[in-house]
């Protein structure tokens, strides 16, 4: 596993219309230097919260299927081909498990609990191994976002990353 590390997050939507809308993102790790994606500028598709993202050669992740609702399914597959990673097929399960009442450090929220799980296999390299990630987004509609995340990886049947966001604040304005 790496080591732990904390980042602040600011996002901010510029743009938006019935369709989409485009979300500017600085980031601002613990030790105080920026990230290299300080500043990335992503299209999200509103209905589904599905981002751009030039790694895919085929499929879209698809993070929520509005309205969405306690016990509802969803599989989606996508194959990424990152410029200087490991061409990948991922198959996706989702499942929105209920309502919970999360406390974060921007407050306390009434959100719905939504897991992908997902299997990876390698396309075309010989040595690189096969491997799980499991995503757990817990959903406001009041922030219109996720107030917490947490991402497991598991690579080569080993513990690769682990990870977990909380909002610490949140402004309307």
């Amino acid at each position: 596993m790496k080591k732990t590390e904390s980042a602040r997050f600011e996002r901010t939507v510029l743009t938006s219309d019935r369709g989409s809308y485009v979300l500017s993102q600085n980031t601002r790790r613990s030790d105080g230097t920026e990230a290299s994606e300080r500043n990335s500028r992503r299209t999200i598709d509103a209905d589904t919260f599905t981002f751009e993202d030039k790694s895919l050669a085929s499929g879209r992740q698809v993070v929520f299927i509005f309205p969405l609702e306690p016990g509802q399914t969803w599989e989606y597959e996508l194959e990424t081909r990152p410029q200087n990673g490991f061409a990948a097929k991922r198959n996706a399960r989702v499942s929105v498990r209920g309502w919970e009442t999360v406390i974060v450090a921007a407050g306390t929220f009434r959100v719905l609990k939504v897991v992908h799980s997902t299997d990876y296999h390698p396309i075309d390299r010989l040595n690189f191994e096969s491997g799980t990630e499991k995503l757990t987004l817990w959903y406001s509609p009041e922030t219109k976002w996720f107030v917490k995340r947490e991402w497991y990886h598991v690579h080569g049947g080993k513990p690769w990353d682990h990870s977990v966001d909380e909002l610490t604040d949140f402004t309307v304005r």
